[in-house]
């Protein structure tokens, strides 16, 4: 009997799904930050794989690709309620975070203990809608998820990073960083392009999936700090000392940006 050829697409797949499984559970029993970053981290990297299943049809098999078209498309549907709930939880977590990281100044203690405050009462808010959320859907989660598990995604025909290059090169190509917006969907697409390349069956990333993690992580600091400035404006008189120092640590977090997104540019060959 000849033997099959191993499948890591789908191995893998199922691997995020089972993870999936046990960590919407534990976020069930308690919404602590690890656990929200955990579900949303999963869920990101499962969309990944399925753009690179999309990507990749079978034309040996028309009736799988109907297949996972359908589960994609059921997967998506019931969980992007979850992911832009968790994804808001996420942002409060990481506010908190920052917020933590600052100077214990006299003068600015105050206000950083206020918005702490703030941000906590809003966090507790959206625990509560987010475990509400996942009971609710609790059967629509599960059948996408069990519509994941019958699915066989076809190998792929060129390696993960180098289709996750692609996409973030697209991105690059015709997005202006100068600009907030832009900027702002550029680390999103750093972001996607690196689930893509760390898709890969390896146990240590490629460079690819290393400079696009970089580029995500420090595009993001960049966007975390410019919600917590702006959470700041909203809650905090305008003359708080606070302000000066956040806006400071936006305008570091941003030249570091462009600087880096200068200076990494995942290619075509690498």
């Amino acid at each position: 009997m000849p033997k099959s050829t191993p499948n890591p697409r789908r191995q893998a797949l199922h691997e995020h799904v089972a993870h999936l499984r046990d960590s919407l559970r534990k976020l069930l029993k308690d919404p602590q930050p690890e656990r929200v970053h955990d579900v949303r981290s999963t869920t990101r990297r499962i969309q990944a794989l399925l753009q690179l299943a999309q990507s990749t049809p079978d034309d040996k098999d028309d009736k799988q690709s109907r297949k996972i078209k359908k589960a994609v498309k059921r997967f998506e549907k019931a969980f992007k309620p979850i992911r832009r709930a968790s994804g808001e939880l996420r942002d409060l977590d990481i506010h908190l975070k920052l917020l933590s990281t600052l100077p214990a100044k006299p003068h600015l203690q105050p206000d950083i203990d206020r918005l702490a405050q703030i941000v906590q009462h809003s966090r507790a808010k959206l625990a509560a809608n987010l475990q509400n959320l996942l009971h609710k859907r609790r059967d629509k989660l599960d059948s996408a998820l069990e519509g994941l598990d019958t699915i066989a995604p076809a190998n792929p025909i060129h390696q993960p990073a180098q289709q996750a290059r692609a996409l973030y090169l697209e991105a690059a190509n015709t997005l202006n960083p100068s600009d907030d917006t832009q900027l702002h969907d550029l680390r999103k697409a750093a972001r996607n392009s690196r689930y893509i390349a760390e898709s890969a069956s390896s146990n240590s990333p490629s460079a690819t999936a290393q400079r696009l993690h970089r580029i995500h992580k420090v595009t993001g600091d960049w966007h975390d700090l410019l919600t917590l400035t702006a959470t700041a404006r909203q809650h905090l008189p305008a003359t708080t000392p606070l302000l000066p120092l956040l806006e400071s640590h936006l305008h570091q977090a941003h030249r570091a940006s462009l600087k880096l997104l200068r200076n990494t540019r995942p290619t075509q060959r690498k």
